[in-house]
């Protein structure tokens, strides 16, 4: 998606009342080239944000990065684990 057709969208949502924004982003969101661009634009406009990871891409470099753009206590990072050990994941 377009970052400025985003920004729209969150603009949009802001004005008519929406408080959580929620990133699905059809995959792993770590991986999206403007995720921290993005978590930063919504929290411009005074949203909540959730975001779903499986967490295998979280180093301290991208902590780093999205606690610095913004991240606040509302804020809802959910850790998708499928399998608790290996044999039950596949």
């Amino acid at each position: 998606m377009d970052f400025d057709f985003f920004k729209r969208i969150i603009d949009d949502a802001s004005q008519i009342g929406v408080k959580t924004i929620h990133l699905y982003l059809h995959g792993e969101s770590l991986l999206h080239p403007q995720l921290v661009e993005m978590i930063s634009y919504i929290k411009s406009k005074n949203l909540e944000f959730n975001l779903t990871t499986n967490g295998m891409l979280l180093n301290k470099e991208k902590i780093e990065l999205i606690l610095h753009s913004g991240v606040s206590s509302a804020d809802h990072i959910v850790f998708s684990i499928l399998g608790y050990s290996k044999e039950v994941h596949e």
